[in-house]
């Protein structure tokens, strides 16, 4: 059962549009990249800011990460959490925009305890009140451009 469950894991992640589940990734004329050292690239959207090596395949060229993260990835519906490296920060998307960064030190939370609180965070993104307090908390700027990206994040305020 655990080789199914690999294998789903593996296609899912290779039909991702997320960045964060790409460990390759073709060079395109809509890719944006920007070259940071020799043929080390930095890739718009991967919210991990990997280096990226570019590399040719069968004259086609590719950008391969350069590092092999290890971070926890969960989704529920448009939701994404997403923990760092250390296990001490939990980072809350929406449709691949950061909203909310949870730290271990402001919530009390030790790496063992990650998978935990990540599963807590995730069940109280079904209660309106949670994204609400959680939108409303942000910074009136990045509040105005969150909901002007996302205005369907606008029902929780109605």
């Amino acid at each position: 059962m655990r080789e199914l469950d690999n294998a789903l894991v593996k296609f899912f992640k290779e039909s991702s549009d997320n960045l964060g589940d790409k460990n390759i990734i073709k060079v395109s004329d809509d890719l944006k990249m920007k070259k940071v050292a020799f043929d080390m690239y930095k890739v718009y959207g991967d919210h991990y800011d990997c280096l990226w090596k570019l590399e040719d395949v069968n004259g086609d060229q590719f950008l391969v990460r350069a590092s092999d993260p290890q971070y926890d990835y969960s989704k529920k519906g448009e939701w994404n959490l997403s923990s760092d490296y250390d296990a001490r920060n939990v980072t809350l998307f929406y449709k691949n925009t950061p909203i909310q960064r949870f730290s271990s030190s402001d919530f009390g939370f030790e790496s063992n305890d990650l998978n935990i609180f990540k599963s807590a965070l995730q069940d109280q993104l079904d209660d309106e009140g949670f994204v609400r307090d959680v939108l409303a908390s942000q910074p009136k700027d990045k509040f105005s451009s969150i909901t002007s990206t996302h205005p369907e994040l606008n029902k929780y305020f109605k």
